[in-house]
Formats: C-alpha cells, sequence, structure tokens
C-alpha cells in the first residue's frame, strides 16, 4: 500500500531528527529549555548568543543504518544505488517533503465533454486526530467543474485535499483524472469529430445526403458529391462543427465525414447484366 508506506517513511523520519537532537548534549539542552520551536527559530541564551537555529539536515538512511546495519527500512527488496532512488527522497530531492497525491478516474461521455457539465467525486482519505499523530478514515465528496472541450488525459488538481499523514507536512493533492467514455456513433482526435458515413454503393455513386447526429442533440444535413475517385474523396471536412476548444470560448475544431461504401451482398443476373453494360460505357469528359 503506497499511502501507508510514504506514511512510515515519514514517521522514521521524524523518529530520525528526535534521534539527532537526543543523542546531541547542546541541541538537547536547548530543546528541553526552549522546546522545538525555540531550538528551530533559535533564541538568544543567558550568555547573549544565539542558541538553536537548527533544521533537521540529516540523511535518515543513515540513522536506520546505525540501529538496523541497512539503509533500507524495507529490507533487500529496494536497491539504493544513488540519492535518485532512495526512498526518503519522497516527490522532488530538492525541495520540501509533500504527501503523494490521491489518483482518481473520472468518467464522462462525448456530451459532457462537449458541452461541459458538473460531477461529484467521492473518495477516501486519511486525516489527522486532534492528537496531531494519528489518522483516521474520512470520506469527502468534492464537485467537479468540467469544462467544454476537456478530454481524455486532461487532470484536475485540487490542492491539500489528499491525504495528510504528519503535522508538519501539508497534506497532499487530490487529482481527477478525466476518462471520456466512448460514443457510439462519433469518435473524436483531439479538437476534432470524426464521423463514419455508411452509404449504399448505388447513393455513393450518384450523390447523396448525410446526416450527421452532433452532441447537442441536433442533427446536420450535408449533401455530398458522388464518390467516384478513390478513397480521397470519401473523406469530407466540414470546419467549425468539431469540439470546444478547451481555454478559448468560441473556437472549435472540424468534423470529418469518412464515406465507408456498403456493396450489395448479392447480385441477381440482370443486376450483373446492367452493371457490366454501364461499366463498359466509355466516359466522355464535360
Amino acid at each position: 500500500n503506497q499511502s501507508e508506506k510514504t506514511k512510515a517513511l515519514f514517521r522514521f523520519s521524524e523518529i530520525a531528527e528526535a534521534y539527532e537532537v537526543l543523542s546531541d548534549l547542546k541541541k538537547r539542552a536547548v530543546f528541553d529549555q526552549y522546546g522545538e520551536e525555540g531550538l528551530k527559530a533559535g533564541v538568544i541564551g543567558p550568555s547573549g548568543r544565539l542558541l538553536g537555529g537548527w533544521q533537521f539536515s540529516s540523511d535518515p538512511q543513515n540513522v536506520f543504518s546505525k540501529f538496523f546495519g541497512k539503509t533500507s527500512p524495507f529490507g533487500d527488496s529496494v536497491l539504493l544505488q544513488d540519492d535518485d532512488v532512495s526512498p526518503w527522497r519522497f516527490d522532488n530531492p530538492g525541495s520540501d517533503r509533500t504527501v503523494p497525491p490521491i489518483q482518481l478516474p473520472l468518467n464522462i461521455s462525448l456530451e459532457e465533454a462537449f458541452t461541459g457539465c458538473f460531477k461529484k467525486v467521492t473518495f477516501t482519505r486519511k486525516r489527522l486526530l486532534p492528537d496531531r499523530r494519528c489518522t483516521t478514515d474520512e470520506e469527502r465528496t468534492l464537485t467537479v467543474a468540467v469544462e467544454p472541450g476537456w478530454g481524455e488525459g486532461t487532470v484536475v488538481k485540487f490542492p491539500s485535499e489528499g491525504h495528510e499523514l504528519l503535522h508538519y507536512i501539508p497534506p497532499g493533492a487530490l487529482e481527477v483524472l478525466i476518462k471520456e467514455n466512448p460514443h457510439p456513433v462519433l469518435s473524436r482526435e483531439g479538437t476534432n469529430l470524426v464521423y463514419v458515413n455508411k452509404v449504399p454503393l448505388a447513393n455513393a455513386l450518384d450523390g447523396h445526403v448525410c446526416r450527421v447526429p452532433r452532441l447537442d442533440g441536433t442533427v446536420l444535413s450535408l449533401a455530398l458529391p458522388a464518390v467516384s475517385r478513390g478513397s480521397d474523396s470519401c473523406i469530407f471536412t466540414q470546419k467549425g462543427e468539431g469540439m470546444p476548444v478547451a481555454g478559448r470560448p468560441g473556437e472549435r475544431g472540424d468534423l470529418i465525414i469518412k464515406t465507408a461504401v456498403e456493396y450489395p451482398a448479392k447480385l441477381s443476373g440482370k443486376a450483373r447484366s446492367t452493371i457490366r453494360k454501364a461499366l463498359a460505357e466509355p466516359v466522355r469528359a464535360k
């Protein structure tokens, strides 16, 4: 369990900090007289000299090694070859320690991604009890405002809404990961929408009206020309009929219509003869 492992790392780091203070007579004397705040912030002693002003900077691995003869509290399964893989490094080796975020998936429909919506998410997080040392599980519900144009891969961050494990480390964040449900008719490619227009061969050769269902519930009717020049002529683009562009009000992608010609499964002898005769006639340029 990642959160329990992280909590254990924080706890041992706290123990290592206490050990460094208690094993140093001068630091312990300042702590006994002025407390943790005086030790870390610094105080003016009887002689007029600054006492304290100390911050924990030792590597907890060294403290662990003094007691157990190895640097990792997780046994031989963790190989510490350099600082980058040290379990004491938490998120960012060069910054203050942070609690890893809670990551929560949120499924939305293509219609909801098109119009925007409000969705509630419920999750369980750890929070400190009043003693500021023990934790309890807490259920939390938040509302996510999904903006038009959001889609698969969008991450919504809620700072300080994640786990709270130690009193001197800020609570972690909640990260909501947007997942987009498949649509029965339309598919999405970035800000573009793709519609596969299935049309019988007769209509494809003679031109036809294509009716595309829009995500707002209306229908777009387009008169498409006859398909006669191969695959390139089977793709049509309608500008501005795609998905909204997130963060750019009024901008939209395109609608791409891919015509899929449906050939008859069976032809009568008369029909085959008619088609053969029609195809044999020379085509005169207009």
